[in-house]
Parts: C-alpha cells; sequence; structure tokens
C-alpha cells in the first residue's frame, strides 16, 4: 500500500530514548582525531527542548509511522520504526514547540504524539492525518 503523503520530519520522543554510552562513544572516536566533540551538549539540548529525532513520517490508510534517520537511530536506546494505527488516533492538531515553531500534535491513548514538518508540510501532514483518522 502506498503511503497518502510522505515527508522529512521530527519527532518527539522520550527524553529517556537517547543513548548516552553511544554519544560517550562517539564523542571518544571524535576527540580521537582531533574534533572536540562534548556529548553534554546535546543531552543538555535535550533536557530543554526534548529528544527531537529526525527522519520520515508516512501516512497510510491504516497507520501513521515514523522511520529515523541512519544517523539519529544509532543515538537512541530503540531505533525501531514508531507505527500508529489510526484508528487510535483520537484527535489531531496544530501545536507549538517554545511558542513559535509550529508542530502537528496527535493525541491517541493518553498521549501526545509530535511532529515538526518543514514549510508547508506541517499543513500537509495535519491534512492527511485528519483525512484518515475522520474515517477510522
Amino acid at each position: 500500500m502506498e503511503p497518502i503523503f510522505e515527508a522529512r520530519c521530527n519527532c518527539l520522543y522520550d527524553s529517556n530514548n537517547i543513548s548516552a554510552e553511544d554519544l560517550d562513544r562517539l564523542a571518544k572516536t571524535l576527540n580521537s582525531v582531533g574534533i572536540y566533540f562534548d556529548p553534554t551538549v546535546i543531552v543538555s539540548s535535550v533536557e530543554r527542548v526534548g529528544n527531537w529525532v529526525g527522519g520520515y513520517v508516512s501516512v497510510f490508510e491504516d497507520r501513521i509511522v515514523f522511520s529515523m534517520n541512519k544517523l539519529n537511530a544509532k543515538f537512541q536506546v530503540d531505533g525501531s520504526d514508531l507505527v500508529i494505527p489510526t484508528s487510535m488516533v483520537s484527535n489531531v492538531s496544530f501545536g507549538k514547540m517554545l511558542f513559535i515553531v509550529a508542530t502537528v500534535d496527535c493525541d491517541f491513548m493518553n498521549a501526545k504524539l509530535r511532529f515538526r514538518c518543514n514549510g508547508r508540510n506541517n499543513m500537509k501532514l495535519l491534512s492527511a492525518i485528519t483525512s484518515v483518522t475522520i474515517t477510522a
């Protein structure tokens, strides 16, 4: 089945999903070749704005799938695809991150799934999810 909509985007994951061990490993590798990298900067950023993970979102008639890009998946405890059945989405709306950046927020099972796309893709994502959850 082909997706109704696909785009590059970020998805907000639980801050506990970031892998400090993998960040430390990267720091050691980079520092050994003269590139200074401080993993505490990443951890501090995640603590301030959340664990926004880059990847791709795909909306199908029966599910929403978020797949991390390979680089981001390396620094997450669980890098597997996030698959949400559209029948479990009770609401979809625009939200805001830091009061200025638009997000697409999906409510399901007493939780909130947040996406952040570039440009007009937020509107297209909201429309795609709305079209499959209204009929679900």
